[in-house]
């Protein structure tokens, strides 16, 4: 009899044991998913801050004063955004992480460019590809100076909803071209 109540005993923690792990797997599932559409989000934010050069907690103000070839004021920023009032340059020198980013985007193009040369140009020499290849970095090194800032700025500046919203409500919309007409 006491075998029989033992068994029970042991079965019962058994089913309550394999219970609590599935409801804690499923929480975690639950978790997970959750937090990698949250990311998944924040990342298209992020993105669209980027390649837009707007500002990275609310993406509606404008992130630099000129375009990238106006060499006169390359580089040039705004103090702090003109909707949600972020202040762009946290501290004095705050921008020169931003040569990490450079390097990285240059040794990216340079890959890519060599890989690409490699594949569908075999015949080309050296001296060919390596000065196509200098000659596109230098072409490009205002936009890759451009975005290596605001790449910086969005490692370190966070989107909030809150802020889009607000400024997305202060922005008029826009009129078509029937109503000027």
């Amino acid at each position: 009899m006491t075998d029989l109540y033992d068994n029970r005993a042991l079965e019962f923690l058994i089913l309550l044991q394999f219970f609590i792990m599935k409801e804690t797997l499923n929480l975690n599932f639950t978790l997970n998913v959750r937090i990698s559409i949250r990311r998944s989000i924040i990342m298209k934010q992020k993105i669209y801050s980027i390649f837009h050069f707007t500002c990275p907690k609310c993406l509606h103000g404008k992130f630099f004063k000129y375009h990238p070839y106006n060499l006169k004021h390359v580089g040039e920023i705004y103090e702090s955004c003109s909707c949600c009032g972020l202040k762009y340059e946290r501290e004095p020198g705050f921008y020169f992480g931003g040569m990490y980013v450079s390097y990285a985007l240059s040794v990216a193009l340079f890959v890519a460019f060599w890989v690409g040369f490699t594949l569908f140009f075999p015949s080309a020499s050296n001296t060919v590809q390596i000065t196509s290849i200098v000659g596109t970095v230098v072409i490009l090194s205002p936009i890759m100076y451009a975005l290596s800032k605001i790449i910086w700025a969005n490692i370190f500046f966070k989107f909030d909803i809150k802020s889009y919203k607000e400024c997305k409500s202060l922005k008029e919309p826009v009129q078509s071209l029937d109503s000027k007409i």
